[in-house]
């Protein structure tokens, strides 16, 4: 993601003053003028400056693996971690801030409807590309999320996005999921960090992750490059949503869930949370958090 993330909005660029005209003046014609400047588009090592986390996410190619092997064995894990906690039956499953996961077809094979929703233009267009031709995946924008039929939806997947939205708009996406959710659905909101977990504890867990996978070598050789990262400046520049257990219980349940924390966090990162919550039938009534 990833990520994958809604509701982000692009910073205004700073006004420039307007250019000087040159030229020698011939009869009051002006013999040169001075060429507006072309926009340039935004590049990855602008981010944490100009760009927000949407737009990162929307590169060309994802930003956070160090080669395919670790994208791959990443989302092989976190799509076996899911499945488990997948309901029975025929269920309409949302991934929210899927990201450009190469496994969905696994897990669309456990559920009725799969909807992978993401913010990111390019993402998904490689997700649609990818599963065109399986009939019960649905790629959706998080606009497209909010206009489904309220109580449809057996199970919603949140994994590892919350820590990339505004404490507002985490809020917005709980009360969307209580009223998407039927009662008894589930919401899976995963790979919370809490607050003491910092960067250098989420980087003693990817090189754990990578000497047990077989890519440990170009993690290490990417740590180097990673402090002067546009990760690691979008971060600071944008922030990192934290939250302690009993924290996001509360909020939860001020949303109408029924949560528990769960014995294992979905996906490599130790450090981090995994919480299941269960719809109530009178959330909806619940005063906001």
């Amino acid at each position: 993601m990833g990520s994958n993330r809604h509701g982000w909005h692009r910073r205004a660029p700073a006004r420039q003053a307007p250019a000087k005209r040159c030229g020698r003046r011939t009869g009051g014609r002006m013999r040169g003028r001075a060429r507006r400047a072309r926009p340039v588009a935004a590049k990855a090592t602008d981010i944490g400056t100009r760009v927000t986390w949407v737009e990162y996410w929307n590169q060309e190619t994802s930003p956070l693996y160090v080669n395919e092997r670790h994208r791959r064995v990443h989302y092989d894990l976190v799509t076996r971690d899911v499945l488990k906690h997948v309901p029975a039956g025929n269920a309409r499953v949302v991934d929210y801030g899927c990201g450009d996961t190469p496994t969905a077809a696994r897990l669309a094979a456990a559920c009725g409807q799969l909807f992978l929703c993401d913010a990111a233009p390019r993402v998904r267009e490689r997700l649609r590309a990818r599963y065109a031709g399986a009939p019960n995946i649905t790629v959706i924008t998080p606009q497209q999320f909010a206009e489904l039929q309220a109580h449809s939806i057996g199970m919603i997947v949140v994994n590892s996005v919350v820590q990339y939205l505004s404490k507002p708009q985490l809020l917005s996406l709980l009360a969307q999921s209580q009223a998407k959710l039927m009662p008894g659905g589930l919401l899976l909101l995963a790979d919370i960090v809490p607050r003491h977990v910092g960067f250098l504890r989420d980087t003693l867990e990817l090189i754990k992750f990578a000497a047990g996978n077989g890519f440990l070598l170009p993690v290490l050789v990417g740590l180097g490059r990673s402090y002067f990262s546009p990760y690691r400046r979008i971060r600071q520049s944008f922030g990192f949503l934290q939250f302690e257990e009993a924290e996001i219980l509360h909020v939860l349940e001020a949303h109408g869930f029924k949560a528990r924390r769960q014995q294992r966090n979905i996906g490599h990162n130790t450090a981090r949370m995994t919480f299941l919550g269960i719809a109530e039938a009178d959330g909806g009534s619940r005063p906001p958090c």
